[in-house]
């Protein structure tokens, strides 16, 4: 992934690879958001990574998870896809702005690349859209869950399908999708869903971050 940051909030932001294969990547993370706390000098990363660095997504083959808020959550998802090319995205700053989206939604975002298809097997419902299943034969099956809700459509040469643009409906997205089929480098933005404890007396929700990262 090309890094080409054009707002001072982005300064300094690099990226490292790690090779897929690769199980410990020589690096330690904690707090929120995560930042390297140790360096193996002999690690097999690509890149420079640094003491101090803030890591702010992870770049995975088909899907780059960004704001990433929990040193833990990026440890599991580094190790679920260990065979995989694994390339994070670095900065001094705790802040970064991911300049495709317009979001305040505090957790992580999961930006899926769209296969160019009409078939994607992926049923939408609600305002805003919410994956309500998946065809066993869906390119996005153990990808996508049901119950996530969709923060945004971008597609290349369109404006950005979100809350702010208005009408952000799951018709409209999924006609939006039918429309686009040949289009390639399409990201559907998820967020996980936020379930409510039904245990009487408690008003405290959890994050589900059970994503599917296949």
């Amino acid at each position: 992934m090309k890094v080409s940051p054009s707002h001072s909030v982005n300064a300094g932001v690099r990226s490292v690879i790690i090779p897929g294969g690769t199980e410990d990547s020589g690096m330690t993370f904690v707090g929120t958001p995560p930042v390297i706390t140790y360096v193996d000098p002999d690690c097999a990363v690509k890149g420079e990574p640094e003491i101090g660095l803030y890591v702010h997504s992870l770049v995975l083959p088909q899907v780059e998870i960004v704001n990433i808020r929990d040193a833990s959550h990026l440890v599991d998802l580094m190790n679920a896809n260990i065979p995989r090319r694994r390339e994070l995205i670095l900065s001094p700053s705790q802040q970064y702005e991911d300049q495709s989206l317009n979001s305040t939604h505090k957790g992580a975002l999961y930006k899926h690349v769209l296969p160019a298809t009409s078939d994607l097997g992926l049923k939408l419902t609600g305002f805003p859209p919410v994956v309500a299943s998946l065809d066993d034969s869906s390119p996005l099956k153990h990808r996508l869950l049901p119950e996530q809700t969709v923060e945004a459509l971008l597609i290349p040469g369109e404006q950005r399908m979100d809350l702010q643009s208005g009408g952000f409906t799951a018709a409209r997205v999924t006609k939006m999708l039918k429309d686009t089929s040949d289009i390639k480098g399409r990201q559907l933005v998820v967020k996980d869903a936020v379930l409510v404890p039904k245990e009487k007396g408690s008003n405290a929700a959890f994050v589900r971050e059970d994503c599917a990262i296949m």
